[in-house]
């Protein structure tokens, strides 16, 4: 199985190339190219999608244009949870007038308080970002976010550390996410 990530840049867009073996991931290859339709080409050239391989092509918003808050509930069940999340996030969510994409992540803190990470966006966002990516004729599997990519690389490149501070400078933004126990902290 490959996965094949894809980061937005101003003049150009970056791919990594992962590979699935069991329980395994290793990094294939790392990869910039420019908008530029010849450039555009040696992206599908990739060895990845020349195979008859599975290949899951995943591409991720900004943190610009996500909004991520980590709350605890005195709730276990997840079934409870997801009950009782709308409201919590009704006065929470900066973007009260639109209706919100919502991702959330839940840590069991004991028997009785769940650690909640939540990811939001809004649809005009997310098509932005998918409106992008249809010039190069990209249509991915899923659709992620920098701070999860940096939660999942922290957590498959330093497996034994705790607390771990992930930087990514892009043009002229430094985007940073701190991740704890493979839980989001924050992400700025």
């Amino acid at each position: 199985m490959f996965y094949i990530g894809i980061t937005l840049e101003k003049d150009f867009f970056k791919v990594a190339v992962i590979r699935k073996e069991k329980k395994t991931l290793q990094v294939e290859s790392t990869h910039s190219f420019s908008y530029e339709a010849d450039h555009v080409k040696l992206f599908y050239n990739l060895p990845p999608l020349r195979t008859k391989d599975p290949v899951e092509i995943c591409s991720g918003l900004e943190n610009l244009d996500l909004f991520i808050r980590k709350m605890h509930l005195p709730l276990r069940r997840k079934d409870k949870i997801l009950k009782a999340l709308p409201f919590q996030l009704e006065s929470l969510l900066p973007f009260s007038n639109l209706p919100p994409l919502v991702c959330v992540q839940l840590q069991p803190l004991n028997q009785q308080m769940t650690s909640i990470t939540v990811i939001a966006t809004v649809e005009s966002k997310l098509k932005a970002h998918l409106d992008r990516l249809k010039p190069l004729d990209i249509h991915p599997s899923r659709v992620s976010c920098l701070p999860a990519a940096a939660s999942r690389f922290i957590s498959w490149h330093f497996p034994n550390e705790e607390r771990v501070l992930s930087l990514d400078v892009k043009d002229t933004m430094i985007a940073c996410t701190l991740v704890e126990k493979g839980e989001i902290l924050l992400s700025q």
